[in-house]
């Protein structure tokens, strides 16, 4: 049977607490064009938790996160409710993609769903993002993106466009990035378990139950 309301409050908050403790050991990468940005592998255990508990799990570790990081003070209170807001749109874009390719004839393997996991997450993702910078540029700190733009400009070199959109153009692309950067490996992995172990025959965990149901159905259009 999928597993119960009580088992997603504790494994959101098993992998709530190791995406803090990977964003506190400091396991990331910046973006070169925008050194301030990097890549959080943090979010990569947030997406497990969705894998294996679903959204409300996914949820209560993006909330623990949150908090954690907020307590943390790594450039509170702004960094941790941007981070939240990126990986927010990761599990919404979760959910989303599980119920979209429910709802149509795509074959329901896991990088079906990861491929429409990442494009909506992404839909969401940059679009929030980029209101949350301009009002953190224009409202909090409006001397930061002549930072931006003076890197960036160091970066690219002399280039006939506004550096202030060039800011906004890449800020897009690293969201872009950290949504591959976060789904992908975590999809690899899982994969890789539910097939070695043959977690799709056990009916408990979200996404094998998903696709599992979806190897049933076609078994038994075949045999009639």
């Amino acid at each position: 049977m999928p597993n119960s309301r009580t088992e997603a409050i504790a494994g959101g908050a098993v992998f709530g607490a190791l995406a803090s403790a990977i964003s506190y050991m400091h396991l990331s990468l910046p973006f070169l064009p925008l050194p301030y940005l990097e890549f959080q592998f943090a979010e990569i255990a947030i997406v497990m938790a969705v894998i294996l508990y679903g959204p409300l799990a996914g949820s209560l570790a993006s909330f623990e996160y949150l908090i954690i990081l907020e307590m943390l003070g790594q450039f509170a209170p702004f960094g941790p409710l941007l981070a939240f807001m990126g990986v927010a749109s990761i599990v919404i874009g979760m959910a989303l993609g599980r119920y979209l390719l429910y709802n149509t004839s795509r074959k329901r393997g896991v990088w079906s769903y990861a491929a429409i996991s990442i494009l909506i997450a992404s839909a969401i993702r940059v679009p929030l993002l980029t209101i949350a910078n301009l009002a953190y540029f224009y409202l909090v700190a409006p001397g930061f993106i002549s930072i931006a733009s003076s890197e960036l400009s160091s970066f690219l070199g002399n280039i006939a466009i506004s550096s202030f959109v060039l800011v906004l153009v890449f800020t897009a692309l690293f969201n872009v990035i950290q949504s591959l950067i976060s789904i992908i490996p975590a999809t690899a992995a899982s994969g890789y378990i539910f097939a070695r172990w043959n977690f799709y025959s056990i009916d408990r965990y979200w996404l094998p139950s998903f696709i599992a149901m979806e190897s049933r159905r076609e078994n038994s259009i075949s045999d009639s």
